[in-house]
């Protein structure tokens, strides 16, 4: 396999089953994969990657990824391991996926999604952005005010909220009224 960044100079290529385990290099180096091509980079321990100014699908790993989707409506999943995602502006989707991740949204009308682990959201809008609390036991409580009022508190500056073995934080909100509306 051969990867190239011809703006870069930059050239890699690897041969037969042996692989080498890292490669590390600096600045951010664009490539693309022409139409009906595979680029499968087997296991990686981390992946930092960012989209462009289109509607992007980016997906993490196992380990540890660094996710920004930049312009455009843009679908983001961390993965299992502990996640830093960006949806950067547009109408995004954040979901750090297994691991304690941490999602910024940016400008836009986003939805966060949170699963197991001990997830942080920054930048979150009122009555603008949407909380997905996946696992959460929404149906047996009647309504997102009632779930809000029961698993969610004010700590400091931010609002954590615990359940089924979950923990979210949304930092820079202290008053539970704000999610009344904006969690499903």
């Amino acid at each position: 396999m051969t990867l190239s960044a011809a703006e870069s100079g930059m050239t890699a290529s690897w041969r037969g089953a042996a692989m080498i385990p890292s490669m590390a290099i600096g600045g951010m180096i664009p490539f693309e994969v022409e139409r009906g091509m595979t680029l499968s980079l087997g296991t990686m321990v981390a992946i930092f990657c960012g989209g462009d100014d289109g509607n992007d699908i980016l997906r993490g790993n196992s380990g540890y990824d660094a996710l920004h989707g930049g312009l455009g409506d843009d679908v983001l999943f961390g993965g299992s391991g502990n996640d830093r995602l960006w949806g950067d502006d547009g109408n995004d989707t954040l979901n750090g996926g297994l691991g304690n991740d941490t999602m910024v949204g940016g400008l836009g009308d986003d939805l966060y999604v949170a699963t197991k682990g001990n997830d942080r959201i920054v930048g979150f809008e009122d009555d603008i952005d949407t909380i997905d609390l996946w696992g959460a036991p929404l149906s047996t409580l009647g309504d997102a005010t009632a779930f809000v009022n029961t698993y969610a508190s004010v700590v400091g500056a931010n609002t954590v909220f615990s359940y089924a073995g979950h923990t979210l934080t949304v930092v820079g909100i202290n008053d539970l009224t704000v999610f009344y509306d904006d969690v499903v």
